[in-house]
């Protein structure tokens, strides 16, 4: 097992599935033999309205899963880029859906700086519900954190009662992940 722990810090529109894409890399940490926990936060407007979550995963036991300055972050909108990017701990990692904020100096601290317009990406699929997957093949396939198979079993499970959403929900992580 990786001796590992990351704090993770996912943002976004309500509606962009922020939590679900916060479900999905808790459930490929568990899958990969490592203690996830996921700690989704709601506001008064859920659709439309910022939201986030975060999730820390380590290969030791998790004591809170509360997070004050995440070392990566999944921020899928600019009103959440300007929210939470102050928050990036130094060197840290910073994924953004380009097709919906811009960084331009929003991260201090020397980021490594993900930017794929995962919303564009997703409309040429034909479903942008998918956004949120794109972005996260093209965090997993930069930051190296899950092998493959375990985000594809995740996805599996996350969506196994929608076989068309488990279809392109995968398609959408591999073109996350070719992104460069």
């Amino acid at each position: 097992m990786k001796k590992l722990h990351e704090e993770i810090l996912i943002a976004g529109a309500g509606g962009q599935g922020v939590l679900q894409l916060g479900r999905i890399i808790a459930r490929a940490a568990i899958q990969s033999g490592l203690n996830a926990t996921f700690y989704p936060t709601y506001g008064a407007e859920i659709r439309g309205g910022t939201a986030n979550c975060s999730v820390r995963i380590s290969a030791d036991e998790i004591s809170s899963p509360v997070i004050l300055s995440p070392g990566k972050m999944i921020i899928l909108n600019n009103p959440s880029l300007l929210k939470f990017a102050g928050k990036l701990r130094e060197n840290g990692t910073l994924a953004v859906n380009s097709s919906l904020a811009r960084v331009n100096g929003a991260a201090k601290g020397n980021p490594l700086v993900i930017e794929i317009p995962a919303t564009e990406i997703a409309l040429s699929m034909g479903d942008v519900r998918c956004a949120n997957t794109v972005i996260l093949g093209a965090f997993a396939g930069k930051t190296g954190l899950f092998e493959e198979e375990f985000l594809v079993s995740a996805i599996r499970e996350t969506f196994g009662h929608k076989p068309g959403a488990v279809k392109i929900n995968l398609r959408a992580l591999k073109k996350g992940m070719a992104h460069k």
